[in-house]
């Protein structure tokens, strides 16, 4: 997924911001993949207007949807899909090891 989102954006905040969490809900396990929402960079302060000395924040988490998607004013830049297609067999080799690692745990 970093490889399609490298693509994306001018400085690659949307690549650094991609991860992976396995989590379990009632019993059951899911993977979450995608941009972190607690990484944002500042990149500067603005200078005019009425917001003038506030920081500029980047928060891809937030519009990472929009390249996904596309708006009515930008193109879609796809990178969950492809790299989604690309990866499912490492997915599911992660996914099991995590399954038997909780099992290990669980019988322990």
């Amino acid at each position: 997924m970093k490889d399609n989102a490298s693509e994306i954006g001018k400085l690659g905040h949307l690549e650094k911001s991609i991860g992976i969490r396995i989590r379990t809900y009632g019993g059951t396990l899911v993977a979450i993949i995608g941009p972190r929402t607690q990484k944002t960079w500042v990149i500067g302060s603005r200078i005019r207007g009425k917001h003038a000395g506030q920081q500029i924040i980047i928060a891809p988490s937030r519009i990472a949807h929009f390249f996904e998607r596309g708006t009515k004013r930008t193109r879609l830049q796809k990178f969950v899909e492809p790299a989604k297609q690309s990866t499912e067999g490492q997915f599911l080799e992660t996914l099991a090891n995590e399954i038997r690692t909780r099992i290990e745990a669980l019988l322990k």
